[in-house]
């Protein structure tokens, strides 16, 4: 329901699906009503499901069960944060050994109609522009996402198998591949299996969610403070093996440490 309405949304302001999984340069109302469209799609996709199944299912518990009611010390959003931080080799690394595989055509084809889309949208040449690019990207991925893979995903299996670690395995590979970017699966992944982490060992559902916001919109405003980035996101700095490394054992050892913090959470006050 929400792509039909995405879709003619953009149809009725001259926006085919061509248009935008592809190079065409879209003019500032048309990038505009692109991402009220996605906005509405990812909100159809994440948002208003995991909150029909929290009201269905869980009903007046569903805050206790993804621990919405509770908040991390400061100490873990730290720690955690600095994880995802000089994780950003090794999964630049992956991205760059990912790129040198040879992938199936239809993958390929997939993959750039995703980037493409993405590319158009991170196009912006005014503030609000780049307003709304942090509540797509930042705020609406952030929360919706989380919601569903994390909250919801990653909770029940964990529940149902007693292995909160193959729970949060399978929600990031889930995570991942939703996001049709074969590339970047790798490094999606790792950044999944570190917000699971944070999640199970915080039990606060705002811990992942803050940390995702964080991460996403640094990189909308990095993408704004140097728009030609945005020109080709098929290219990744340059990584050398022992630079992965290095970053790979400080993010273990950074999330070992934020994992041995008291697991207690502060409770949300009114």
């Amino acid at each position: 329901m929400g792509s039909i309405i995405s879709i003619a949304l953009w149809a009725a302001n001259g926006i085919s699906i061509d248009m935008v999984q592809s190079d065409v340069a879209l003019s500032y109302a048309q990038r505009m009503y692109l991402r009220l469209g996605l906005i509405i799609n990812h909100a159809s996709m994440f948002l208003i499901p995991g909150l029909l199944l929290g009201f269905f299912f869980h009903r007046g518990k569903f805050r206790q069960f993804i621990g919405a009611d509770l908040i991390g010390y400061t100490k873990q959003y730290l720690f955690w944060g600095l994880a995802i931080i000089v994780a950003y080799p090794l999964i630049g690394g992956l991205t760059q050994w990912t790129m040198s595989l040879p992938l199936p055509d239809w993958l390929v084809s997939s993959q750039d109609q995703s980037m493409a889309m993405l590319s158009n949208t991170l196009v912006m040449d005014t503030p609000i522009e780049l307003i709304s690019n942090l509540l797509l990207v930042g705020v609406m991925a952030a929360v919706g996402e989380e919601l569903i893979f994390r909250g919801i995903l990653q909770k029940k299996l964990s529940h149902q198998w007693s292995n909160p670690h193959l729970a949060v395995i399978i929600s990031s590979v889930v995570f991942a591949g939703i996001h049709m970017q074969a590339e970047r699966f790798p490094a999606l992944f790792v950044l999944g299996v570190l917000l699971g982490y944070s999640y199970h060992y915080t039990r606060s559902i705002w811990v992942p969610i803050i940390l995702h916001l964080l991460n996403n919109s640094i990189q909308v405003l990095a993408v704004y403070a140097s728009p030609e980035e945005v020109l080709d996101l098929s290219e990744v700095p340059s990584i050398q093996w022992y630079e992965a490394v290095i970053s790979l054992c400080l993010t273990l050892g950074l999330a070992y440490a934020a994992s041995l913090m008291p697991s207690r959470v502060d409770e949300l006050r009114p």
